[in-house]
């Protein structure tokens, strides 16, 4: 860890026990006693092909039509005004712990609870509005059509407890609904909008590739890009028990074994066909695979998709790391494998990706 940034996230540190000890293998054991439970450690997609359960998608018709919507019903305008919800949300993220953490202090600050309370309690009551005035709007029939995440449960339950009607929610339902609804929120807001930033990031580093990629989208959507919008509309096996299993996406799609050129920006990778010595073997799953899978996978894709259908060829984003670095650096290693804008807790590229926007020229 003495060789990595001090805010590196912690994925970085298997595939560099790895890259020092090729001995080691795609499947290992960490031992971080007295600070968590041993780890088995699974760097490599066959081996973690081994450990996803039987995925239930075909088993429950349907579920991937309800995901690929959330509640488009409600404009929560974060980008053009406050919005209290979003804002206790990004409070909240910064003092998320995962119980792993190394610092004493970092995972048992006593203000943690204090903090975790006032902002769920902010988040409960706006998404409680919102859900009492889809209730409502579902009751008298005003919402019947709606595809919404929200609406589709309200619907579901009021078919199966019409005497509620005009009632008024069910205390228990109405928890549970106001819970799931923060986390498919929590669950698309960070790792989206960061799976967005490197996109640029990575594009802005290769512009061959980003010239390839305006191509398409010029293909596909037509010259004008005002128009997107409306165009969119239309084999071993290792003991678990009393081990951590950690998946480590960032070592096991840069398993020399299985990835020609691991380390290099290869987009082609994941266009080309079954047989191509560039295409993925199967366990390379960014959201996992089995009934444990990313619950809001479709939902994520589809607003990367998007965003960068509607900005790719408008903007051109350029990190600007070396003027940060004056600015701000306390100094101190500030590259992983060569890369500045190496992942931090939560998955956000470091510093926040400064960068500078500028309108693309034809």
């Amino acid at each position: 860890m003495s060789k990595l940034p001090d805010d590196v996230h912690a994925h970085y540190l298997p595939d560099q026990l790895r890259r020092v000890i090729p001995d080691l293998g795609p499947v290992f054991y960490i031992d971080n006693w007295p600070f968590s439970p041993p780890i088995l450690v699974i760097a490599s997609p066959p081996a973690a092909c081994q450990y996803y359960p039987r995925t239930v998608a075909s088993e429950v018709p349907g579920i991937a039509q309800v995901l690929a919507t959330l509640d488009g019903d409600t404009r929560i305008n974060s980008q053009r005004s406050h919005n209290e919800m979003v804002s206790a949300l990004r409070r909240q993220i910064p003092w998320l712990t995962f119980g792993a953490e190394v610092n004493p202090i970092q995972r048992y600050h006593p203000f943690r609870p204090l903090v975790h309370w006032y902002n769920a309690r902010q988040m409960n009551k706006y998404i409680s509005r919102v859900l009492e005035d889809r209730f409502a709007a579902c009751t008298f029939g005003e919402a019947r059509h709606s595809k919404s995440v929200i609406n589709l449960a309200l619907n579901k339950y009021l078919a199966a407890n019409s005497s509620l009607a005009g009632k008024g929610m069910d205390a228990t339902f109405k928890a549970f609904a106001v819970s799931q609804i923060k986390l498919f929120n929590f669950s698309r807001h960070d790792t989206t909008s960061s799976s967005i930033c490197y996109v640029f990031y990575l594009l802005s580093k290769h512009p061959a590739a980003f010239d390839r990629l305006r191509a398409e989208h010029n293909e596909v959507f037509g010259p004008e890009v005002t128009q997107s919008a409306s165009l969119i509309a239309k084999d071993p096996h290792y003991p678990t028990e009393g081990f951590l299993v950690w998946f480590i996406h960032q070592a096991r799609q840069r398993e020399p074994a299985y990835w020609p050129s691991p380390d290099a920006f290869i987009p082609e990778r994941w266009l080309v066909p079954q047989g191509d010595p560039l295409h993925p073997i199967k366990g390379a799953a960014a959201f996992e695979l089995g009934p444990r899978n990313c619950i809001g996978q479709e939902l994520a894709m589809m607003e990367i998709k998007i965003a960068m259908a509607m900005t790719l060829r408008e903007f051109n984003v350029k990190a600007v790391y070396e003027e940060w670095d004056l600015l701000k650096s306390k100094g101190g290693r500030k590259t992983v494998e060569g890369e500045r804008a190496y992942q931090i807790i939560l998955a956000q590229p470091s510093d926040g990706l400064p960068c500078r926007v500028e309108v693309a020229v034809e």
